[in-house]
């Protein structure tokens, strides 16, 4: 849902600022510097935040107690998808048996009849809603793979516990393609004091509940 006339949407300016910071990050590859009005604009905006309830608000002078977020996507600055950053966060959190309770309900939900709706009005049924199964995979790799991409490297650090019945998360191939277009980008990888070349078929097997540091062997910008 979209508010008209609002100020400093959190959204809005989340999106603005990532937009800004990822050109910064970049801009060393193709040897250009970005103004530094952008940056000025990534450095001031503004985030409405409400210290007494402790959530971020959807836009400046939101009333939390008597307005209804219908949109989560909109105040969540994360994971689109409400059931698979809830997942993410009782992971972070630790907290497996809210986990287990949580994505078992969502998978059941992906395979099953999914009333979509628009707002508050029920428009029709759709099997396999594509945004609620991308939710639920996103659960997985994020979640119980626990994948951060970051600008430089490829962290995995899978957690200590899976869901009930699951031995051991198996990831299958790593496409890399540098900045030139080429496939030839070399990769070291980095687990607790071992540091070593990624090579081509590399299989790598490590304990769960560690860190698994992939990044390319030249660093992005020198």
């Amino acid at each position: 849902m979209h508010n008209l006339s609002k100020n400093n949407s959190v959204f809005t300016d989340a999106v603005t600022s990532i937009s800004l910071e990822l050109v910064n990050l970049v801009s060393c590859t193709i040897q250009k510097s970005v103004p530094q009005a952008w940056l000025n604009i990534i450095k001031n905006l503004h985030f409405p935040f409400d210290d007494i309830a402790q959530i971020q608000l959807e836009y400046e002078n939101f009333n939390s107690k008597n307005s209804t977020i219908k949109q989560a996507d909109a105040v969540l600055r994360g994971f689109p998808s409400m059931e698979s950053m809830h997942t993410i966060g009782f992971i972070e959190l630790k907290d497996f048996n809210e986990t287990e309770k949580l994505i078992r309900r969502f998978y059941k939900t992906c395979l099953t009849t999914v009333q979509r709706m628009n707002r508050s009005t029920i428009l029709w049924d759709d099997v396999n809603f594509i945004t609620g199964v991308g939710g639920f995979l996103q659960a997985v790799l994020f979640g119980y793979d626990d994948i951060r991409l970051k600008m430089d490297e490829l962290d995995i650090k899978p957690p200590a516990r899976l869901l009930n019945h699951s031995n051991a998360p198996i990831l299958y191939g790593l496409n890399v393609r540098a900045f030139d277009g080429s496939n030839s980008q070399s990769l070291v990888y980095q687990h607790a004091q071992q540091t070593d070349t990624f090579h081509v078929n590399d299989v790598l097997s490590f304990l769960m509940d560690t860190n698994l540091i992939i990044r390319p062997t030249t660093p992005l910008c020198l």
